[in-house]
């Protein structure tokens, strides 16, 4: 605990000078030889952070979902939020965009997360051109209280694009 603690500090001492690529060594021996430390949350966001502002677009999308996997921290939402915008507007990874999203949607406590969650999942759906699996998502972005214009035209093509591949043309143009 004393040797946690300690480390830790050194970490912030490093941070509050500004974290540079060498100092990314000593968040790795912290998260290496705490993986579940007290502090574990806060050093995967500092690098995570990192990452994001170097541009290394993969790394920082895979650590902020490393730290989202830590479980119930006040940093879980905010991760999963900054790994799937990385993975959609970034990385065009839309697979793991959709993923992200996903896991956003349940554990998201506020309304506009949980809206900016169902507009990755359905925009997800729809770039990897997946219109039986988006259904449901599209279903449930027609029913969002804050939903705007281009998310309906998104879920409607979603719902028309899986109509018109079970030959239901009537509910397809619709």
């Amino acid at each position: 605990l004393q040797k946690d603690s300690l480390s830790f500090e050194y970490i912030q001492k490093i941070q509050a000078n500004g974290l540079t690529s060498q100092n990314l060594l000593s968040l790795d021996q912290y998260i290496n030889n705490f993986p579940n430390g007290l502090f574990i949350a806060e050093v995967l966001n500092f690098k995570a952070e990192y990452f994001q502002q170097q541009k290394s677009w993969l790394l920082a999308a895979k650590t902020y979902e490393q730290l989202a996997s830590k479980g119930v921290s006040k940093y879980q939402e905010k991760a999963l939020r900054q790994s799937g915008r990385i993975y959609f507007f970034e990385l065009k990874d839309f697979q793991s965009a959709l993923r992200v999203f996903e896991q956003l949607s349940t554990i998201a406590s506020k309304p506009e997360i949980v809206l900016e969650s169902r507009r990755g999942e359905v925009r997800s759906f729809y770039n990897l051109k997946a219109w039986d699996d988006g259904k449901d998502a599209a279903r449930k972005m027609l029913e969002m209280a804050g939903a705007n214009n281009d998310d309906m035209s998104f879920a409607y093509i979603i719902l028309g694009y899986s109509y018109l591949k079970d030959k239901q043309f009537a509910s397809a143009i619709t």
